[in-house]
């Protein structure tokens, strides 16, 4: 009889061991979303001005000269020749001379000045907008185990056990 309380016991210890057991499913996920908006405004304003600014200069001048010479020689006639010069005497030489000179000068002179002047103006208005979006999901489930198989070989290891006392001491009840 005692060995059959001991085998009881040993039993049902054991199934109790065992189903008390729980199932443990862990699962984790990582999501990671990024958005990412750029906008961009670039504005490039070019500007050229240009100066120029010319002076003339002209100057002229005209200058004129007049010469006359004359020159007059007059022989008398009327007296003897000289032996000397070999000429009668001079009663009057009469030379005319009509030298005239016109000198023009012309001079023009130009000075030019330019002036280029370039601005470049350039305004960027860019926006970056970054968004990052992590999810960490962690799930653990607990799942009872149905151990209905253990629960199966405990019954018929107990409806055994008292088909084979019964057997046994069948006599002493």
């Amino acid at each position: 009889m005692r060995n059959i309380i001991h085998c009881c016991l040993s039993m049902l210890i054991c199934i109790a061991v065992v189903s008390c057991g729980t199932s443990k499913k862990a699962r984790q996920s990582l999501h990671e979303t990024t958005a990412e908006t750029t906008q961009t405004d670039v504005r490039v304003e070019v500007k050229q001005t240009a100066k120029s600014k010319s002076q003339t200069v002209a100057e002229a001048s005209k200058s004129e000269s007049e010469d006359t010479r004359r020159i007059e020689l007059e022989f008398d006639t009327t007296k003897p020749v000289d032996s000397a010069t070999g000429t009668p005497p001079i009663k009057r030489v009469t030379v005319t001379d009509n030298r005239r000179n016109t000198q023009t000068d012309a001079r023009q002179q130009t000075a030019t000045a330019a002036k280029q002047r370039t601005e470049v103006a350039i305004q960027d208005r860019s926006h970056m907008n970054a968004q990052t979006e992590k999810v960490v999901t962690q799930e653990t489930e607990k799942k009872s185990c149905s151990l209905w198989w253990l629960w199966l070989i405990a019954g018929a290891m107990l409806a055994g056990l008292a088909v084979w006392a019964w057997r046994r001491y069948k006599w002493k009840l």
